[in-house]
């Protein structure tokens, strides 16, 4: 059998399909060889909310606020009150029922954050931030337990809340880096509340507002990366 010859023609084709090749398998290795981190917060929260329409939102807010809860417009409703414990949630759920309020309990677990090429290297910033928020909400919801049951006077909430502010604003400014940006107004916001909170009389209605503003913000951190 004879072979044949590739002409010229023929040998610029076979080069430029094993060149196209090359670089195909050269892409594949950089993005393969990308670094990848995931940072997992892993935090579960738990949300008693009254469903409404956008048209009687309005007047679910003020019934839910003058009643004592949160009074949070948020896409699934308002929130009465965020809890860390499923029984809590259930406990409050159940006693607004009975009293003939109709209302849901939502569990929600904040989301992985996957990070990618050089923002990788910000993973530890990321957890950290993800950490402090949920630790300023809990202080907003134990100032607001305290207040409510008496063992906590106006001087410890104002501590408390004014220490979250401290906190926030400490946090975000350590976010040098403009990855943060969106996050960063976010605590922004969140800081300048506690701070307003802090300088009058507290309640816990608007502590536990605050504290459901910012774990609401926290199941959807990847969101604002």
């Amino acid at each position: 059998m004879r072979h044949r010859k590739l002409g010229l023609g023929g040998f610029v084709a076979v080069l430029l399909l094993f060149a196209g090749m090359l670089l195909a398998l050269i892409s594949v290795v950089l993005l393969t060889g990308r670094a990848q981190t995931t940072v997992s917060f892993g935090k579960t929260y738990y949300f008693v909310v009254r469903v409404c329409e956008d048209s009687t939102a309005a007047a679910v807010v003020g019934e839910v606020y003058s009643g004592g809860g949160a009074g949070l417009r948020t896409e699934d409703g308002v929130v009465v009150a965020c809890y860390y414990l499923r029984s809590d949630a259930e406990r409050v759920s159940a006693s607004m029922e009975e009293r003939g309020i109709s209302t849901r309990l939502l569990e929600k677990r904040t989301e992985d954050v996957v990070l990618t090429g050089d923002e990788a290297e910000m993973a530890a910033r990321v957890q950290a931030n993800a950490e402090l928020a949920d630790v300023c909400a809990k202080m907003l919801f134990d100032a607001a337990n305290g207040l409510e049951r008496g063992s906590l006077s106006q001087e410890g909430a104002r501590a408390m809340t004014k220490g979250a502010a401290n906190a926030l604003h400490g946090l975000r400014l350590g976010n040098a880096e403009a990855f943060f940006a969106d996050w960063d107004r976010a605590l922004e916001g969140f800081e300048r509340e506690c701070e307003v909170l802090s300088s009058g009389i507290l309640f816990a209605k608007d502590l536990r507002r605050l504290q459901a503003d910012i774990l609401s913000h926290l199941v959807n951190f990847s969101s604002y990366l």
